[in-house]
């Protein structure tokens, strides 16, 4: 998938989170004859898609369809999984699945690990520093290459254990410890 192609499909992400939904994965093709397809997992741990058992697949069309995953492997050398969705059982018929997104409700996520946590839990947390000063709310997440960045109205936020010092999804908040030089006077006003 280019970079263009994944950066269209965070923005959907972005979008179908806000509608109470999380994309997992987006079909990006159909592999032999017997309905199964390719799907890039939008996260990455491609493992994640053999634990998703009823899914709904956000069509080309902007239809939106609940769907059962009838079955599951990872494609070996290749960073996508082959999953067959029930009613799709060949070639013909899958081939209009590809551009799908596959969506869950967030609570039917898997869990992650500690210290991990999916874009629709930080979206909206209340970032505080270290000495009180309000930074508002986590806006957007921007990926990039070397930490994921979290974008609030007073300023940019580095995720790194450098500078998070806490977050409870609970409270709905983010403790950070600002580096030197990342905010500047006006976000202490």
């Amino acid at each position: 998938m280019s970079s263009g192609e994944l950066k269209r499909h965070e923005d959907l992400a972005s979008r179908c989170t806000e509608d109470h939904w999380v994309v997992v994965g987006v079909v990006t093709g159909v592999h032999g004859v017997r309905g199964e397809v390719k799907i890039a997992p939008t996260g990455n741990r491609l493992e994640r898609l053999g634990q998703l058992t009823n899914v709904t697949l956000a069509l080309p069309s902007s239809k939106r369809v609940p769907s059962r995953v009838r079955s599951y492997r990872p494609y070996e050398g290749k960073s996508v999984g082959l999953v067959v969705f029930e009613g799709y059982a060949d070639r013909t018929t899958a081939k209009s699945l590809i551009g799908a997104h596959v969506l869950i409700p967030p609570h039917q996520s898997p869990p992650l690990p500690e210290g991990e946590y999916y874009e629709w839990q930080l979206i909206g947390l209340r970032v505080t520093t270290t000495d009180g000063r309000d930074l508002g709310a986590v806006e957007e997440i921007l990926r990039t290459g070397a930490n994921d960045v979290y974008v609030t109205s007073q300023c940019l936020v580095p995720a790194t254990a450098e500078v998070i010092k806490d977050i409870d999804l609970d409270s709905g908040t983010m403790l950070i410890e600002p580096l030197p030089g990342l905010l500047d006077d006006s976000a202490g006003s």
